[in-house]
Parts: structure tokens; sequence; C-alpha cells
């Protein structure tokens, strides 16, 4: 038999739409760097003496919370073609290009490998809160192979900066040993919309930075020789790449009141305090803890270098009469953001009707339903989605089994409860089955 089920469920979510933007980060560069040392107190991720193609390490610790995208991380993960992933999912082995959800960090793309001489390993240095996680891809080989040679090999760096949010791709000698030319990219990314990919176009002309596109681009190197603009030898001149978010966390927006007040809707609105955001993040709960019924959403910020802009957020599809909690906290990519500010407010309160017909009735049948538990009020002959509608046995008998024959299609309601003393409540559908 077909059975319509209700089920009743509580919803915990976490529902992102991003204000985050790899715009929000600055590009600088400079030729006249030098790697970090790592000749001691690293831990390899992928070990020396073993020839690494389309490999991958474990999840490591980051050492420090790093802000990626406006995003917390405190895990990373590393393959052998050059590119790193935050978060405590392993990344693949194989050449990583953007994708939606996953935050890359690329000094290079491309199908590379590591050679058996070489390896990656990573330590952290500095002190709490400037702490610094450098990891570094020792003899990588543009493109892969595991011929036996005398071969000029890659040598690159990724530093990810605890305070600010900043990352650093720090380059070495970076050669191309195809006898070929190869298509390789820089990039860090989040997703593939627009404003989720940063990227370095003309890598080996003139580099800019872009962060519009929504797929990642190339650029041509030429066949067995070192990459124009990345390539050095000697500390001193290394092309050292810098992308650094808005610092600094800023300061709570003031003045929250609540509009559009309905039995399903609320409108937040609040006032820009600050002139270091990029987004504003609203966070909704049904308790003043935040931990119940959680749902967060991200506004983008107009108003960055200001102070005193409104904005407003529309919260549609609510439940009448519950007292939902917000808090708005201004935010940027690169740090966390600060307490926030808190309000609350109750949705306005639906009709309640009690089921009081007898079993086997039908659920639209206007007199089967009575704002009165013993059928003394008013009938429902008005139907609104806001309706609240309680069903305790049949008819006016409390805590009786009941069935109720459902003769809609579909309808919407604002809640519907069963109360605990009916110990039996079957549902029929319009073709009358179960």
């Amino acid at each position: 038999m077909k059975k319509l089920l209700i089920i009743f469920f509580c919803l915990f979510a976490l529902n992102f739409t991003y204000g985050q933007s790899t715009a929000n980060y600055s590009f600088s560069s400079v030729t006249n760097g030098s790697l970090i040392d790592m000749s001691s107190g690293t831990t390899e991720l992928l070990a020396t003496g073993t020839y690494h193609d389309d490999d991958a390490s474990s999840v490591a610790n980051i050492g420090f919370t790093f802000y990626f995208m406006g995003t917390p991380y405190s895990q990373f993960s590393i393959n052998s073609n050059g590119q790193m992933m935050l978060g405590s999912t392993a990344i693949a082995g194989g050449n990583q290009t953007p994708a939606a959800s996953v935050a890359l960090i690329a000094p290079i793309s491309g199908d590379n490998a590591v050679r058996t001489t070489g390896k990656v390993h990573y330590k952290v240095i500095g002190s709490s809160p400037d702490r610094v996680l450098v990891v570094e891809w020792k003899d990588l080989r543009i493109n892969y192979s595991s011929a036996v040679e005398t071969g000029t090999y890659c040598q690159m760096q990724v530093a990810l900066y605890e305070t600010t949010g900043k990352m650093d791709f720090i380059y070495g000698r970076m050669y191309n040993m195809s006898t070929s030319t190869q298509s390789r990219g820089i990039y860090f990314s989040s997703g593939t919309a627009a404003g989720q990919i940063g990227q370095i176009l003309n890598i080996i002309t003139t580099p800019v930075y872009n962060s519009s596109n929504t797929s990642l681009t190339t650029t041509t190197l030429s066949a067995s020789s070192d990459i124009p603009n990345l390539s050095s030898t000697a500390d001193g001149s290394r092309a050292i790449f810098s992308f650094t978010p808005l610092s600094g966390t800023p300061a709570d927006p003031t003045t929250i009141t609540f509009t559009a007040v309905t039995a399903s809707t609320i409108t937040p609105n609040w006032v820009d305090n600050s002139t270091d955001e990029s987004f504003f993040v609203v966070t909704r709960a049904t308790d003043a803890a935040f931990t119940q019924n959680v749902v967060m959403t991200t506004v983008s910020s107009t108003t960055a270098a200001t102070t005193g802009t409104p904005y407003s957020l529309t919260q549609t599809g609510l439940f009448p009469g519950t007292l939902y909690y917000y808090k708005i906290q201004a935010a940027n990519e690169g740090v966390a953001p600060g307490n926030g500010l808190t309000g609350s407010q109750a949705t306005l309160t639906g009709t309640t009707y009690y089921w009081v017909g007898a079993t086997g009735g039908l659920w639209n049948t206007a007199a089967n339903w009575n704002t009165a538990a013993d059928g003394t009020g008013i009938t429902r002959t008005t139907v609104a989605t806001t309706d609240v509608l309680i069903v305790d046995g049949a008819g006016t008998t409390p805590g009786t089994a009941t069935t109720i024959s459902v003769d809609l299609a579909s309808f919407s309601i604002g809640q519907f409860k069963v109360l605990s003393s009916t110990y039996k409540c079957n549902f029929l559908g319009a073709d009358n089955k179960q």
C-alpha cells in the first residue's frame, strides 16, 4: 500500500550564500625576496627517497586557526603536483582545479611530480598570535617524469599568516623540464563562481591578478626553460606573490531593528559601523545561545570604506508564533569576526485549530477543525498557510486512535502537531490508501 508519511524534525542548518570574494584580496609582488629556511625543524608530508607522482599527503594540523575566504581552517593537506587544500578532508593526488566549496591554494597547477631527491615538508615559525605555516615543495618536476636524468627542478613555498589571513607564494628555481611547452596556472579558490577564484594571468610577461573569472586560466611555458618572473637561483632575488585580505576585526554593527514581521517573515535591519568589513554574517536561531535550528547567511558589504549605511535581510518560511534570535557580525576574509550585535523577534501567531472530526473524516472539511478542542469554538472556514493544526484523538475525545482522509493533493500550513496523548494517527491519501 502507498503510505503518506508525515515526518517532524528539528533542523540545524548552515546556509551560506557567499559574500566572501577573492576581489577583497590585494595582490602584490616583489623580486628581491628569499626562501624561508627549511633546513631543520620540518615534518615531511611526502618523504624524500620516493618518486611521488599524483601522491597526496594525509591531513596535517596548521598549528593555528587560519581564515581563508572568511572561513576558519585548522588543517591542510598537499599533493605532489604542487597544490594544497584546507580542511579536514585530504586532497586528491591528481592535478586540482577550482571546485565548488573546496578551499584550494596552488602556487603552481598542472600534472607535476616530486623527484626521489625531493620532498614536501612543513613547519610553523613564530609565536602566537603571529605564527606562520610554511609548506615547501622541493625538487618538483614540471612536468611529471620518473626518467633517469640530470634535471633542473623546482622549489617553491606557501606561507600562511595567522593574524592577517595573508598568503605568500615564494619561488626558488622554477624550470620547465619538459621538451614541449606546458600550460600552468597560479591560483587560490573556494569555488567556481565569480569572486571565488583568485589567479595570476600572464605569468611570464606581466603578471596581473584576476578575481572575476569562473575557471582557471593558464599560461604557456616554453620548453626546457626557466619560467620568467618566477625563477631565481639566489636568495635576495626570489619572486614572492602575496595575497592579502582586509585586515583587522571589523567593529560590530549598530541599531538592530525588525520590520515586515508576519506569521512567516521577519526582516532584520542593522547599520554598518566598520570600515574594514567585506560582508556581514546573519545568524538566526531559536535559542539565545545560538545552538538550536541555526541558519547562517552572508550579506555582501557595499560600503566597506564608510560607516552608517543601513542593511537588511528578508527572512521567509518562518514558523508562526516563534521567537527567533538574531546575531549580526561584520566580517572579512582574513580574520575572525567580532561578537556581533544581537536581538530577538517573534513571528505573529497563526490561528490554532483542533481536529474535532470523527475517525475517517476529511482533512479539508471545515467543520472537522475548530478553535476549541471540545468543538465549541470557530470552524476553519478560512484556510491560511499560517494555521496551526493539532490532532488530539478522534472527535472531541482526546487520546484515542484516529484516521484522517487527506483529500488535497498538496497544502501548506504553519505548524502541525500530534499530541502525545494520541496513541495512533493514520492518514489516508486521496486514493483512500494509507
